[in-house]
């Protein structure tokens, strides 16, 4: 898996889209905390580029 800084634009948001899915579907607290870092990181560098997820 790429690092996020390394994906292109579509690629961000295509990531973004399938954490979205994976947490929609767990119930675990510890899941969601974990998917949620990834999140802000995805986010952050999309804030840098100007682009919105």
């Amino acid at each position: 898996m790429k690092e996020p800084k390394d994906m292109t634009n579509e690629e961000l948001k295509q990531e973004n889209a399938r954490l979205i899915k994976i947490y929609n579907s767990s119930h675990d607290p510890w899941h969601h905390q974990c998917l949620n870092e990834h999140f802000e990181e995805l986010e952050e560098i999309a804030a840098e580029r100007g682009i919105e997820l």
